[in-house]
């Protein structure tokens, strides 16, 4: 598959786990309501995501989204990204060990221990009984609307129509987390009021159905378990970078520059890549994704040996009716 391919199929998982993201906070939107309304909201929440249609879509999009990253991680031959790209990869790469504990105290919880999830019975969690584990799920959330965030604006940032609407765009990015935040809020201050009554807690506790000791060993085990193997993985694509690094040591081509700067890189480099890693400045706007045009560099020699140009790259300079001996840096390997 190729590198766009992958991309692709990643973006359309994306849009999957984004609409998760946007329901869920319109769920803790209605905590402004009330409780109940978030229980309300909660129902048609679970209607959707618990189905069987719901669930495969759900955590298919999950590992897809996932494992590609680590794959395009894998992918890239050089870590020097600008600014904006790597707070996208970072957040991507952590995202899935910070949810992990939200995950397993939810779905798995309710998989593994019959445990019912409602609201309330989180809100207790989250305001009362371990309000430290309140403030981290904050953080998790927004540091995952953040990585959505750059995402599609990194995405849509070269549509003709995107100026028009991105002021909208960045309203409802910036009022619908603290919206949320303050559904959240409100909900767990009417929690925190119902849980002054005596035997309140406990009662709702075990009317839940309340892992017990037995049960959270159990959950603690699968959350470690699967912390234990998505670090495993990260390790194992870093060391199958270096392993590559010095494999390729051995055949390696050299770029020259204009001003009469040369650059040896190892064999299956982009020119982008190249540029990078001896620290030439080289505009890519889009991210080396073979969406926009700025990377793309006049070949004085050597085009004869360079492979031929890919879909996308075809498109792209197409567009700019770019001459024979033009290429994309960031497509031209």
């Amino acid at each position: 598959m190729s590198t766009t391919s992958v991309r692709q199929v990643r973006l359309g998982a994306a849009f999957v786990l984004l609409t998760y993201l946007v329901l869920h906070f319109l769920n803790h939107t209605l905590g402004l309501v009330s409780l109940a309304a978030m229980e309300i909201g909660r129902g048609w929440f679970r209607a959707l995501w618990r189905s069987v249609p719901g669930t495969l879509a759900l955590y298919g999009a999950i590992t897809v989204h996932g494992g590609l990253a680590l794959w395009l991680l894998y992918q890239r031959r050089s870590l020097r990204m600008p600014a904006w790209e790597a707070a996208q990869y970072g957040l991507g790469l952590l995202l899935p060990a910070l949810l992990a504990v939200h995950v397993v105290a939810t779905r798995i919880a309710w998989w593994q221990a019959g445990t019912d999830d409602r609201y309330v019975r989180l809100l207790i969690a989250y305001w009362i009984l371990a309000p430290e584990r309140g403030a981290w799920q904050t953080v998790t959330l927004t540091l995952a609307w953040t990585h959505a965030c750059i995402g599609v604006h990194y995405w849509l940032r070269f549509r003709p129509w995107y100026p028009r609407v991105a002021v909208w765009l960045f309203a409802i990015a910036l009022l619908l987390p603290a919206a949320a935040l303050a559904g959240f809020v409100a909900a767990g201050r009417e929690v925190v009021t119902l849980a002054r009554a005596p035997g309140w807690t406990e009662s709702l506790l075990r009317e839940t159905r309340h892992p017990g000791p037995a049960d959270a060993a159990h959950l603690v085990r699968i959350r470690n378990g699967f912390l234990d193997g998505y670090l495993a993985a990260l390790v194992a694509v870093l060391a199958a970078r270096g392993v590559r690094a010095v494999r390729q040591r051995r055949r390696s081509v050299r770029i020259s520059y204009p001003g009469r700067r040369v650059v040896s890189v190892p064999l299956g480099f982009t020119i982008l890549d190249a540029s990078r890693a001896a620290g030439i400045p080289h505009a890519s706007v889009c991210g080396g994704r073979g969406r926009c045009s700025t990377c793309r560099v006049h070949v004085a020699g050597g085009l004869q040996s360079l492979p031929p140009t890919g879909e996308a790259e075809q498109r792209v300079l197409a567009r700019v009716r770019a001459a024979p001996d033009v290429r994309l840096a960031c497509q031209t390997h």
